[in-house]
């Protein structure tokens, strides 16, 4: 049941992704890599051993890193919109 309640969230998720415009540049995932290299000290070799321990390509792994991404987005533009409201809401 709580898989099938995942699935379901997830597919509403990617549906407000769509609505939205929601869109991740390559810049984005360019520099989220980046980050997690600098945070771990990897060159490109130890980047690379990380994603044969993840059974992952470069590309898989970026796909992945893509989906996180939309959903921090869609995620702070919901927060985003409600501390606007509570704002407006408040004066």
């Amino acid at each position: 049941q709580d898989l099938l309640d995942n699935l379901i969230e997830q597919k509403l998720k990617d549906q407000e992704i769509e609505e939205l415009n929601i869109q991740v540049k390559k810049n984005d995932i360019d520099n989220t890599i980046l980050n997690f290299k600098k945070a771990n000290n990897f060159d490109e070799n130890a980047y690379g051993f990380f994603l044969q321990t993840q059974n992952l390509t470069d590309e898989e792994y970026r796909k992945e890193l893509e989906e996180q991404i939309l959903r921090i987005k869609l995620t702070n533009l919901k927060v985003k919109s409600k501390i606007i409201i509570l704002r407006v809401f408040c004066k």
